[in-house]
């Protein structure tokens, strides 16, 4: 009972100091938090690239400062210098090479991309997967000035970027550009290419207008099964400590951790995490679930020597990720060397979602069904989710507990018919609007004027994200219940921009409300003040 009221209260501390830590602090010693954007000047334009490019066409190479000794290529050269011109900051790995560049503004959510190919750079040996490039493909964007552009000579045989020039506009289904070194040439030229060119293979925008997420959002990003499947990724990769693999992990599947992480000192972080109620030894009876970070001691010392993410916990067996040389799965954890769990915070919890859809149903019902017939076998994550009560099995106490949280949901999504909109527009099973497109306030979502299956105490969760958390603490959305029978809101509440852990992460907001009678008709309404680029994912009705 002791342990029970030791990890709500751990939670609850965790949930409230989730939204009070500032994402840019979480890992400051990296340079690129999810939050932070190497590219920066606070009084540029992109337009203010194209007419420092347009200030020099048909100059020669050496007379704009694209000189020196070197003949060979300066594309990049001639690129990059007039975003410097234009008083942008630009931090990135090779600045003089058109592939490093894109593996940068590609890890700053900078890149728009028309290509997926793979691509190995050999100018530093870094590896463009096609995962990155689909995750941030979109051919249906129109570049704007001052955007760079990047060209493929070679398609799918040699799909690596070949050359940059920059976007002096684009129109009537072409893009003009302004580039050096196009053909070998020594002077700076205009050129003028259809959009849909198959040389093209991006565009990257150094103001941000542009910016994606960097991993596919699904329904679980931020969540623990996001942690795993970063985890797994890395599989090979070298790191030095297995701290710095499990810090990479944590920012990149959208955790909030409460350390630093700064001197790379696990003890410390530890101690970061014992004094935010976020965490629980090993002598505590407490049940780790995947994403947690169990510390082990590999010597005679008291102090913690390695950290192993979580990865499944099966019948009182722990199983995690973590560093031999390069990361990979350690098997089972040795229970002589644990030292205890430190809980870092998710948006998500897919406890019951064993499918992952994104809510909890009688699909979910069906596969724990199955799998306690024998009928099925749950993956470790799905055993994980199947396991209702949380105590490290799975018995029919987790039908129980699954039939619970089933019990008077009702989901509408993004893309669903049964919603209406003032101002938007669909953006795949989301819904979205922002400044660059809707440029008036309005409701972004509203409806369905449906009654619900009983009366009584609700919860209304609806999910949210937003481009950018960091900026002024201004009111960005209104959510609310409005019961349209009887006229009256039952429940609001605004939601200032600083309220989101992450950017370009899905975050659940919820609403408490009484519904007066199962015969009343009742909209959830997401009010948009068009001064953000908001999606709205689902809402999620619940029965308290």
């Amino acid at each position: 009972m002791e342990n029970k009221k030791l990890l709500k209260k751990a939670a609850a501390i965790v949930s409230a100091a989730a939204l009070l830590v500032a994402p840019g602090m979480i890992f400051p010693e990296s340079g690129l938090s999810i939050s932070d954007n190497a590219i920066t000047a606070f009084a540029a334009s992109g337009q203010d690239i194209a007419n420092k490019a347009i200030n020099v066409v048909d100059k020669y190479r050496g007379d704009i400062g694209c000189g020196g000794s070197d003949d060979g290529d300066w594309c990049a050269l001639f690129a990059t210098s007039r975003a410097k011109q234009a008083g942008f900051t630009i931090n990135c790995n090779k600045p003089t090479y058109c592939t490093e560049l894109v593996c940068d503004f590609i890890s700053q959510g900078l890149y728009t991309s028309r290509r997926t190919e793979a691509y190995y750079t050999s100018q530093t040996g870094r590896y463009v997967s096609s995962k990155s490039l689909q995750d941030c493909c979109d051919t249906s964007y129109i570049p704007q000035p001052g955007d760079l552009i990047f060209f493929n000579w070679h398609g799918a045989s040699e799909p690596q970027t070949d050359h940059v020039g920059i976007v002096e506009y684009a129109r009537d289904g072409y893009v003009h550009t302004i580039e050096g070194n196009r053909g070998g040439s020594s002077f700076v030229r205009r050129y003028t290419i259809s959009l849909t060119d198959s040389t093209i293979h991006g565009y990257a925008t150094l103001t941000g207008a542009k910016k994606k997420p960097q991993v596919k959002i699904t329904a679980a990003y931020g969540s623990r099964a996001r942690a795993i499947e970063e985890a797994a990724s890395r599989f090979g990769k070298s790191y030095p400590y297995s701290i710095s693999f499990v810090q990479e992990v944590l920012k990149a599947s959208g955790a909030t951790s409460f350390a630093s992480f700064t001197n790379l000192s696990i003890n410390s972080v530890k101690k970061d995490y014992i004094a935010n109620g976020a965490y629980a030894s090993a002598s505590s009876g407490y049940v780790p679930r995947p994403g947690d970070i169990a510390l082990l001691n590999l010597d005679e010392y008291d102090d913690a020597d390695k950290m192993v993410l979580v990865s499944s916990v099966r019948n009182s067996e722990v199983s995690g990720f973590s560093v031999d040389g390069t990361a990979k799965s350690i098997g089972v954890i040795n229970k002589s060397q644990l030292i205890g769990y430190i809980i870092p915070f998710y948006a998500y919890d897919d406890t019951c979602d064993i499918d992952r859809s994104g809510i909890v149903d009688s699909k979910d019902l069906n596969l724990l069904n199955s799998a306690l017939l024998g009928d099925y076998k749950l993956s470790n994550y799905e055993f994980y989710c199947a396991d209702g009560c949380t105590n490290g099995s799975i018995s029919a106490s987790d039908i129980v507990a699954l039939n619970q949280k089933t019990a008077g949901t009702v989901l509408y999504r993004g893309s669903s018919s049964a919603l209406s909109h003032e101002v938007g527009h669909k953006s795949g099973n989301y819904f979205n609007a922002n400044t660059g497109t809707d440029r008036k306030s309005g409701c972004m979502i509203y409806g369905p004027y449906k009654a619900l299956s009983s009366a009584g105490a609700k919860k209304a969760c609806f999910t949210l994200m937003v481009d950018n958390n960091d900026a002024e603490s201004n009111k960005v959305a209104t959510i609310d219940v409005y019961d349209s029978t009887s006229g009256r809101v039952l429940a609001s509440r605004d939601i200032a921009r600083t309220e989101f852990a992450a950017p370009w992460t899905f975050q659940e907001f919820q609403l408490d409300f009484n519904c007066p009678n199962k015969t009343d008709k009742l909209e959830y309404r997401v009010r948009y003040y068009a001064n953000v680029d908001l999606t709205f994912d689902k809402v999620v009705i619940r029965s308290n």
